[in-house]
């Protein structure tokens, strides 16, 4: 484990389906960028965690980045990608949508995990943006 950042985001998904960045790699180093996202279930616009940072309300939504090439590359994750990873918390959908008491998608945690235990870390990221995406993921990276 490296470090980690995060955002509150407070959204509503139902008219995206990826989401893009720019990713920069090096090869020699290569990293696991685990994205986190977190959905409002229990409709207070907030995520509540107990033991191990984990929600005890909501739903927690999973992807990792494997990092293994040089250089910038734009990376389109469809959302469909994202897996659950807290089941029997929150009501295991993907329904980060905002009603009059969802935040919808509330928050979102980014986790950097060397593959190799290095003295140097270099992972970039650039222009995370959420989409509507129509080309059906045919330019789906990695």
């Amino acid at each position: 484990f490296v470090g980690l950042i995060g955002a509150y985001l407070g959204m509503d998904t139902s008219r995206v389906n990826a989401m893009k960045l720019r990713v920069k790699g090096i090869k020699d180093n290569p990293m696991r960028v685990v994205f986190e996202l977190y959905d409002d279930d229990n409709e207070n616009w907030q995520i509540e965690k107990g033991d191990k940072n984990r929600p005890i309300f909501d739903d927690q939504f999973s992807y990792t980045l494997h990092v293994n090439w040089d250089g910038w590359k734009t990376v389109i994750i469809p959302l469909k990608k994202f897996r659950d990873t807290n089941a029997g918390v929150g009501d295991n959908k993907w329904n980060p949508y905002q009603t009059a008491t969802s935040g919808g998608l509330i928050q979102m945690q980014i986790l950097f995990v060397a593959d190799t235990p290095l003295q140097n870390y270099e992972v970039g990221l650039d222009e995370i943006k959420f989409y509507k995406d129509n080309t059906k993921f045919l330019k789906f990276y990695p």
